[in-house]
C-alpha cells in the first residue's frame, strides 16, 4: 500500500513539477489539471492511459473522457507523482474503481484525483475553504446573537 502524502507535500510537489500536455507525453497515473470552463479555478482528473482521463463533473459524475475531451480546448497540464509501474497500476486501479459515482460538493474532482494519487482519503482545498468560511460565519452569527442578549 502506498503511504498517503500530506496536503502540504502534495501541493508543493504540484507547484514545483508540472508539464503542459503538449510537452512531455501523458502517461497512465498522471494527475491531469486544466482551467475550469468558468475560468475560476482548476479541474482535476487522473490519466488511465495516454489518451483517457477519469474525472468527476457535476453533470456526469465520475466518467472517462478522451484527453482532448478532458482539456476541452483549454490549457491543460499533467503532474507525475507515480514513478514505479506498481504505483502507476495502483493509481489507475483507484481512478477506475468508482466510475459512475456522483459528483458532490464534498466529493468533487479535486478529492477524487488526490484520492487516486495518494492512495488515501484525498482532499479538496476548495471544500476546506468553504467549510472554513462556514465555520467562521456560524461563529460570527453566534457572537452577534450572544452580544444581543
Amino acid at each position: 500500500m502506498i503511504e498517503s502524502a500530506s496536503a502540504v507535500q502534495w501541493l508543493l510537489a504540484m507547484l514545483s513539477n508540472y508539464s503542459d500536455v503538449h510537452g512531455p507525453h501523458v502517461e497512465a497515473a498522471d494527475l491531469m489539471i486544466r482551467l475550469k470552463k468558468s475560468g475560476s479555478g482548476f479541474h482535476y482528473g487522473t490519466a488511465v492511459n495516454a489518451n483517457i482521463v477519469a474525472h468527476k463533473t457535476p453533470e456526469e459524475g465520475k466518467h472517462l473522457d478522451t484527453l482532448d475531451g478532458f482539456c476541452g480546448g483549454l490549457p491543460c497540464w499533467r503532474q507525475r507523482f507515480a514513478r514505479t509501474p506498481e504505483h502507476k497500476a495502483h493509481v489507475v486501479q483507484i481512478a477506475l474503481s468508482d466510475l459512475g459515482d456522483p459528483w458532490t460538493l464534498i466529493d468533487n474532482c479535486e478529492k477524487d484525483a488526490t484520492r487516486a494519487q495518494s492512495g488515501g482519503a484525498g482532499f479538496s482545498p476548495t471544500v476546506n475553504k468553504v467549510v472554513g468560511l462556514g465555520v467562521v460565519g456560524l461563529l460570527t452569527l453566534l457572537a452577534i446573537t450572544i452580544a444581543d442578549n
